[in-house]
């Protein structure tokens, strides 16, 4: 009985020809298309087409409703234009619900929260890229530092080294220069010490030279003395110095000695 009763009471709404019968017949046919929890735009037109055909029919109520109508139309629509969603005109023209805009924004504030979350993570993995290669770096760097220490450590003792090589090459040049001075003196000596042995020798000559003009006058005076002729005219009182063989008169010996003398001397003997 009462299946009977709600098939009956559907066909009375499908029959019925009044604008609110038509308003459920509407919606029960848009019912897969149109959500009872969440207002859409195609809602809210037919409810305003709707209350725009019941407000004629309402007599003395309809001012009201006209009323009604427009604090409802000024608190869903907003000053957003766009084209309508029912009409099938596309020149139709009507204003965005607020509903619609806040919708648009929150799909607009989770494209914008998506991109900032994707620009969040490629941030976060370039930050972790940098962080990595900053590591990288400082150890780089520290490993650079302790080169930098060793090298200015090698560099100091060079350092020292080339001031100890420095003042050697100052310590061996001052000798070399003593030795070059000392070397100067002594060949400065030794070529007057030959030039005084060079004299000497000459004058030693000299007095060879003389010594043996002597000598060949002596044995001159000797062969003249030893002749026969002479010999006779010797007196038997006066003696004749003679020289053994082999040896040399006394004046020739005192002046061999008298240059052996000079010879010592200029020897520093």
């Amino acid at each position: 009985m009462a299946s009977v009763k709600k098939s009956a009471l559907h066909l009375d709404i499908v029959t019925a020809k009044s604008p609110a019968n038509q308003y459920l017949l509407h919606l029960l046919e848009d019912k897969r298309t149109v959500s009872f929890q969440r207002p859409t735009e195609e809602r809210i037109q037919v409810v305003f087409e709707v209350l725009d055909t019941l407000t004629p029919q309402l007599g003395v109520f309809s001012k009201v409703l006209r009323l009604i109508r427009a604090e409802l139309h000024d608190a869903i629509y907003s000053s957003t234009i766009s084209a309508s969603p029912v009409s099938k005109n596309s020149d139709s023209l009507m204003n965005v619900p607020y509903f619609t805009l806040v919708s648009r924004m929150k799909d607009e504030r989770n494209d914008d929260m998506e991109k900032v979350q994707s620009d969040l993570q490629n941030v976060k993995a370039t930050l972790t890229q940098r962080e990595e290669e900053k590591l990288c770096l400082q150890s780089e760097i520290h490993a650079l530092e302790e080169s930098n220490r060793t090298l200015e450590a090698a560099i100091a003792e060079l350092r020292l080294e080339a001031e100890k090589n420095r003042r050697k090459i100052k310590e061996l040049e001052k000798d070399l220069e003593a030795e070059c001075k000392r070397g100067r003196t002594e060949k400065q000596e030794q070529e007057q010490l030959m030039a005084n042995i060079q004299d000497q020798l000459n004058t030693a000559q000299s007095e060879v030279e003389q010594l043996d003009e002597y000598r060949q006058n002596y044995e001159n005076l000797h062969r003249a003395f030893h002749s026969p002729l002479a010999r006779k005219r010797q007196n038997v009182l006066s003696p004749v110095w003679k020289v053994p063989a082999g040896q040399s008169s006394p004046a020739h010996q005192a002046s061999s000695r008298r240059v052996l003398s000079r010879h010592k001397h200029a020897a520093g003997y």
